[in-house]
């Protein structure tokens, strides 16, 4: 197993260099590690020991990196303990000395933390490329990610010449995340239905076969009328209603009346129109739920054929 001997050989030669006071080659032995371990991880084909693998490298980098981590603040907080004692008790060119070395230790640790956030950040894009972000895996991956994150944002050591770098650091991580996410999903989805080619053809010709039906739906409903028992005596007692309704604007302003008489004939005639009317109605409206329950299915195919995967 080429990929355990590369980060057990790893961890172990960080942790004698970050020993050694070689914190600096330390944190470069892990970022190595990280790039050549899952290119191995990559071409595992059995999806569960590529999940596995990943997951006991991934736990064993991480806990390195925080002892790592860990014992790099204690050191610096000595450190700072110690410098700000000698440069209190230091005449005043001697402590402006003595600041000035402290400063520019700050710095040199400000970007060892930088170096060991992007540890982790490395580690968590690896893993969400490899296995997205849904999976258990893949969210672990977003875990060491914001760990990465909050080593920034948590600096003991004030960044206090890298505050800017420090900001684009995290912005460049958060904006990374987001297009790696999304290339993922891209790439899951593409390798999804090469694989289920024939399932998505079947789904293809089912909405095909359904949008036809509902075409042909509708020419029936644009006849419905037409084939209604009562639709002609229908269409006469409608111009029927048309002619009444011009006699009665004809009618003069004082003729009330003759006006009555004749809406009075209008009524008669709606009367006879509305139980015609109600059966060409309930009859589309049957056909209309049939349409409906078509494009609901059409719509579940496509949420099918769309949805992440």
């Amino acid at each position: 197993m080429e990929w355990k001997d590369i980060y057990e050989n790893a961890c172990r030669s960080a942790m004698q260099q970050h020993k050694s006071g070689k914190t600096g080659s330390a944190i470069e032995t892990m970022q190595n590690c990280i790039d050549r371990v899952f290119d191995l991880i990559w071409h595992i084909q059995d999806a569960d020991e590529q999940e596995a693998v990943a997951s006991e490298v991934t736990s064993n980098i991480t806990q390195t990196c925080e002892v790592i981590f860990e014992n790099f603040k204690k050191d610096f907080l000595e450190f700072n303990s110690e410098y700000m004692d000698t440069i209190f008790n230091s005449d005043v060119e001697t402590s402006r000395h003595n600041e000035k070395i402290f400063d520019e230790e700050v710095e040199r640790k400000d970007y060892r933390v930088l170096d060991i956030a992007q540890v982790y950040a490395s580690l968590g894009f690896k893993l969400i490329e490899l296995f997205g972000d849904n999976c258990k895996i893949g969210k672990k991956g977003i875990a060491v990610i914001e760990k990465g994150i909050e080593i920034i944002d948590d600096n003991p050591f004030g960044t206090r010449a890298l505050k800017r770098e420090a900001k684009d650091t995290i912005n460049s991580y958060k904006t990374r995340m987001a297009h790696i996410r999304a290339e993922v999903a891209k790439r899951r989805f593409k390798e999804y239905w090469d694989t289920h080619q024939s399932e998505k053809a079947n789904f293809e010709a089912e909405k095909k076969s359904l949008n036809e039906q509902i075409t042909d739906l509708n020419k029936e409903i644009s006849v419905i009328p037409q084939n209604t028992d009562g639709y002609a005596h229908m269409v006469e007692l409608q111009k029927k209603i048309q002619n009444l309704t011009s006699e009665k604007k004809a009618l003069g302003f004082f003729k009330f009346k003759d006006k009555k008489a004749v809406q009075a004939q209008i009524d008669s005639v709606n009367t006879e129109i509305i139980p015609i009317q109600s059966r060409i109605d309930i009859a589309i409206e049957i056909v209309k739920k049939r349409i409906s329950s078509l494009e609901n299915k059409i719509k579940e195919i496509g949420t099918e054929l769309t949805k992440p995967r």
